[in-house]
């Protein structure tokens, strides 16, 4: 995917509508997160934003699934499931 397809899905992401204000705030921050990521070309951003995007959706009952999600993709691509 190039920077640019990556930045219209950032900005798209910053147009979600009837989100819990804390779903909100966590998901605009982590796609701003990105897109400073792509801006200033570097390789990775701050793990609190994803922590926070995936706490503040761990809270509402619509997305709580998601967020295990998340947490499982991110767990599988720091090893955490690999065979010892």
């Amino acid at each position: 995917m190039t920077k640019e397809e990556l930045s219209i899905i950032f900005e798209g992401l910053k147009k979600v509508k009837n989100l819990p204000e804390d779903v909100d705030i966590a998901l605009k921050s982590f796609a701003t997160a990105c897109e400073g990521m792509l801006e200033f070309d570097v390789d990775t951003i701050p793990t609190e934003y994803l922590v926070n995007l995936i706490n503040a959706m761990g809270k509402h009952p619509k997305y709580r699934a998601m967020a295990n999600h998340l947490a499982l993709i991110v767990l599988n691509d720091m090893g955490y499931f690999n065979d010892k």
